[in-house]
């Protein structure tokens, strides 16, 4: 099951992949930089849970995923949907989001050196930062998003109250800055 169109290659089991091997590899490192001082136990706890989180969200868009053919089934025949759970952590979306782009820049920073010395394969290096740029690209199209004051967007509110209109303005402004990143040129520059 491909992850998002962006990603044709990228499928969600290989996110999970990359994510338990990225997991393994802090639970390895991470006590080595607390015995010297370089991190603290909060930021290694911090840093574990986040990457159990990005984990927690992988399997969780799998199953909504798989949930959508049965709940399909169920309003067919006139049943209610079987609602997913929320994530189990207690990240927010943007703090989330924002982790994952940290760990792009570190990657993108340090992989040509690890490339260089032979530490690690270019083929290797692309599948993995392939990997968390498409569960980012998942994050960018609303997966589990919520504006400032904890709401998500809502589609359908005509007369909507203004903690809803609040949600839909900050929905509204994030799409066009993830749409403008995805695709910067502009409508001059298309003209022939």
């Amino acid at each position: 099951m491909n992850a998002h169109y962006l990603f044709p290659g990228v499928t969600l089991a290989a996110i999970a992949a990359e994510l338990a091997r990225e997991l393994d590899a802090r639970l390895r490192l991470y006590p080595r930089r607390v015995e010297s001082g370089r991190m603290t136990e909060d930021e290694r706890d911090r840093e574990l849970a986040m990457c159990r989180a990005w984990a927690g969200d992988v399997a969780l868009i799998v199953r909504m995923r798989e949930s959508a053919a049965e709940n399909w089934r169920r309003f067919l025949v006139g049943l209610p949907e079987q609602p997913l759970p929320r994530p189990a952590h207690t990240f927010t979306w943007h703090q989330r989001r924002h982790a994952l782009d940290r760990e792009l820049g570190l990657r993108h920073r340090f992989y040509p050196e690890w490339i260089g010395n032979g530490r690690l394969a270019k083929a290797d290096a692309d599948r993995r930062i392939a990997c968390l740029e498409a569960l980012a690209a998942i994050y960018d199209d609303g997966f589990d998003w919520r504006a400032s004051n904890g709401l998500p967007p809502s589609f359908k509110a005509w007369n909507a109250a203004p903690d809803v209109k609040q949600a839909n303005r900050e929905w509204d402004q994030h799409i066009a800055a993830v749409l403008e990143r995805r695709a910067p040129a502009k409508q001059e520059e298309m003209v022939l």
